[in-house]
């Protein structure tokens, strides 16, 4: 299991200034916080006692044969720890201590208040204390709990060996001591039901009721570590060294660091062996948080940096004075006191020496200016795609081998400069790790990037290769978005990001109970209007674009090369631009690998068909009923739970593709988001829709769900239907005078002749179908009935409130003048007119105004 992964789980950072992990239990916010002072507790437990040195197996074997008919009393319990841990060795304080803190455990898993606990059940979570690894604790365990020695687990004897772990932790934490025992358990229970729910619905399982030991495994390693990160705290190594008063003394005991009060934050192999490795620790964030703080370079987008530092290096070059200057001029002295312009004027010198590779005081103008945006404000994508803008220096788009050395260089030449583990190695040392492990990378780059082994690689061709995999290996360049820095992700923090700025058009919860949430914005809409009007597949019926594809499916799967011909023969090439060409293999692409769940190139077939869908042309009903028929896998008209959840994450999966925002999540943390709140979903539709209880739902009772409120739990399911997307063409039709532009008109007109259906609507909405001056199209309805509002109609509203002066009336002298003119509740044509004269006194008006005043309000 990769453990430098799911330490990034188990980070927490509550509100409580001690909080060292904060996991989130479940959906009704039931919160596990470990604080310092708990890390204390644990670690001077497993030290006074020397239980942290006893073997697993020695620790199982002394409480089992103190054990009766599978429970073990307290007082067997006594004889087993004095035994174990002989009290000539330790003060009368220590013996105090331990006798109550390891009494607290006993009583954790003594649930009935009898004094008796399950022993399976305590040991499981009792071996917490010993040596040995989580995997080691976890594979007692299940031996523990797997009673007929079948190699499985049912659902409540997982729900028991989860929740073992979390009573014990739930026990080291002296923030639930006065909790009330019943509470307490509560607490726990929940949280090993959620856990456990979510392991029978995700992991691949050979049986529909019960998991093995290696399908868990698989599960946890596969993205569940980001589910259950509590359990990674078995492992000791896990628990940072701190202070018995609860500060922090040092790294954590897998860092091995010791630099005081530095545990480690993020670990980053810089080479295939894992020998050299990219050590962040919390002195380094708070060093950087420092910086940005005082300096708010993180205010100024990357843009702006360049533009300021280009200033001062007309050549190429940027010396130590031509830097300072600059930095004059982004960080006024003027709002700082003496103390903070010293420390500044060190540590951002200290930047620009990281750079001065030849010690001449002047440094290379892009490579610096690419590494030092990471101090600027903006996402991962600004960045890298700014600094790709810097090394393409012949402007073709595309950078060679040593240009991307040298551009991986940067940014890593950067994170080093803000290391204070770095900074302790002579320079020259630096260097050389630095360039060694940029030229490894470049390497591992153009070995997968580059396709057509032309030695270049286009900043699409990066994009595609880091999204599909390559985020395992140069995962540290996520770090260029100040927000995945742990104590940079508060807003008040981090203002402005150029993704910020985008206004959402739609907004959705995820799941019934809220939470996560989808927004699609303005940027996201124009993307997915490109992307239409090149690809053109809304001119496919659902059913066509399926057949498509599945004609380079094989058992079940579809690969990336099956998918790049199929997207060859729907989008002729020959019609597209070089732009056009690389935009559409970027936007595609991107579809594609997001169902590529395990990141070997293949998706699952029916999942990704059902998704794709939504590029196709058809109503919202067309799309799911499709996706239903491939998910109903024995034709019986049913889907079980398993299938309503791959149904709907299918659909999830792909609007969460086509969100711009969502592009610098990790795809690991996408795949848990969408799996977490499609599982919500489905359980909300069983619950409600399942009235037979039969554990399975039709495509009928599935639809009058929907359709009876449904929809407000997953209103997102309406952008199947591409017409329930705005689009900008008809903004800027509007704008032009209704005239748009007659290519666009031309191409919506042969739409509308290949789709039968949305033509006919057009025609009978507007009478004439001449529908090129639309401004607003509302469907209002699964019948096609659509509403749409023109131009035309947009002036006839704007005449109306101009020239009546109604616009310029308030909202509750309206209503008093119709509301005296009302008679039981019913007005009348006569008293309406005799209200609108005297709203709207007819001196003023034209003879043309009166009667097209008295036509339209009539």
């Amino acid at each position: 299991d990769d453990d430098a992964e799911d330490d990034e789980g188990a980070n927490g950072a509550g509100e409580d200034d001690d909080v060292v992990f904060q996991f989130v239990l479940g959906d009704d916010g039931n919160t596990l916080l470990i604080s310092a002072r708990d890390v204390a507790t644990l670690r001077r437990v497993v030290g006074t006692s020397g239980l942290g040195e006893v073997d697993l197996d020695t620790l199982h074997r002394a409480f089992s044969k103190a054990a009766t008919d599978g429970v073990l009393n307290k007082s067997a319990f006594d004889r087993v720890v004095r035994d174990l841990i002989p009290g000539e060795t330790l003060t009368k304080e220590d013996k105090a201590f331990l006798s109550f803190a390891l009494s607290n455990i006993f009583f954790a898993f003594d649930r009935d208040g009898n004094n008796l606990v399950d022993f399976d059940e305590f040991a499981a979570g009792f071996s917490l204390l010993s040596s040995g690894s989580k995997s080691d604790k976890l594979s007692l365990a299940f031996r523990l709990f797997d009673e007929d020695a079948d190699g499985f687990l049912s659902r409540r004897e997982l729900w028991k060996y989860l929740r073992s772990f979390l009573s014990v932790l739930v026990a080291l934490s002296d923030r639930y001591e006065n909790m009330p025992d019943a509470a307490r358990n509560d607490f726990v229970d929940s949280g090993a039901v959620e856990a456990t729910a979510t392991v029978f619905l995700q992991a691949s399982r050979e049986h529909d009721d019960k998991v093995s030991f290696t399908e868990f495994g698989l599960w946890y390693n596969n993205g569940g570590f980001m589910l259950t990160p509590w359990v990674e705290l078995l492992d000791h190594n896990k628990w940072p060294d701190v202070e018995e008063g609860g500060s922090a003394e040092g790294g954590s005991a897998e860092s091995g660091s010791a630099d005081g009060g530095s545990g480690t934050v993020f670990v980053f192999p810089l080479d295939d062996s894992g020998e050299t490795v990219l050590e962040i620790t919390e002195a380094d964030v708070n060093e950087l948080m420092r910086l940005v703080e005082i300096s708010r370079i993180n205010e100024i987008h990357a843009d702006e940096l360049v533009d300021a530092f280009a200033e001062e290096a007309p050549s190429g070059s940027l010396s130590k004075s031509g830097f300072d200057r600059a930095i004059r001029k982004l960080v006024p002295g003027a709002s700082l006191d003496a103390r903070s312009k010293e420390y500044l004027s060190f540590a951002l010198s200290n930047l620009f020496y990281a750079f001065d590779r030849d010690g001449n005081d002047a440094v290379d103008f892009d490579e610096f200016v690419a590494g030092f945006s990471l101090l600027a404000n903006g996402s991962k994508s600004d960045k890298l795609a700014l600094a790709f803008r810097m090394f393409d220096e012949d402007g073709d788009g595309y950078i060679s081998r040593l240009e991307m050395w040298k551009y991986l260089r940067a940014f890593l030449t950067m994170l080093m400069s803000v290391n204070t583990l770095s900074q302790r190695l002579p320079v020259t040392e630096v260097q050389t790790l630095v360039d060694k492990a940029a030229v490894e990378l470049t390497k591992a780059v153009f070995s997968s990037a580059d396709l057509d082994d032309d030695g270049r690689i286009s900043y699409e061709e990066f994009g595609q290769w880091y999204n599909a995999g390559g985020f395992d290996i140069i995962p540290w360049l996520e770090l260029l978005d100040l927000r995945k820095w742990p104590e940079l992700s508060d807003e008040d923090d981090y203002e402005g990001s150029a993704d910020e700025g985008a206004e959402p058009v739609f907004e959705f919860q995820l799941s019934a109970e809220g939470g996560d949430a989808l927004q699609i914005t303005a940027s996201d809409v124009a993307n997915l209007q490109r992307l239409n009007d090149k690809a053109r597949l809304q001119r496919m019926s659902p059913e066509q674009l399926y057949r498509a594809f599945a004609s380079e499916a094989k058992d079940g799967v579809l690969d990336k090369s099956g998918f790049d011909r199929v997207v060859r023969q729907l989008v002729p090439g020959e019609s597209l631009t070089k732009e056009d060409k690389g935009y559409l293999s970027f936007a595609l692409s991107n579809v594609f690998y997001a169902f590529d769940r395990d990141q070997n190139g293949v998706v699952d077939f029916n999942e990704f068909a059902s998704g794709f869908s939504i590029l196709a042309g058809g109503s919202k009903s067309d799309k799911l009923s499709l996706a239903f028929h491939l998910f109903d896998l024995d034709s019986d008209g049913y889907i079980s739970r398993r299938e309503l959840w791959e149904y709907l994450r299918a659909f999830l999966t792909v609007l969460v593709a086509l969100n711009g925002g969502m592009q610098d999540v990790d795809p690991k943390e996408l795949v848990v988001l969408i799996d977490r709140n499609a599982l919500e979903l489905t359980g909300t539709v069983f619950e409600q829709a399942d009235t037979d209880e039969d554990d399975r739902i039709s495509y009928e009772e599935f639809g009058q769900w929907y359709n009876e409120g449904g929809f407000e739990v997953i209103p997102w399911l309406e952008l199947l239907d591409l017409r329930k997307w705005p689009t900008t063409a008809a903004e800027d039709g509007a704008a032009a005078g209704g005239d748009g532009e007659e290519e666009d008109e031309e191409e919506e007109g042969e739409d509308e002749e290949e789709e039968d259906d949305d033509a006919e609507d057009d025609e009978g909405a507007n009478g004439a179908g001449e529908d090129d001056d639309v401004v607003f199209q509302f469907v209002l309805g699964d019948d096609g009935n659509t509403l749409l509002i023109s131009a035309r109609d947009v002036a006839t509203l704007r005449r109306v409130v101009g020239t009546s002066g109604l616009g310029e009336v308030d909202l509750d002298t309206l209503h008093r003048a119709f509301s005296k003119a009302a008679t039981d509740g019913v007005l009348n044509k006569s008293a309406f007119d005799r209200v609108v004269r005297d709203l709207i006194p007819g001196e003023t008006l034209t003879k043309e105004d009166k009667a097209f005043l008295s036509f339209a309000l009539s």
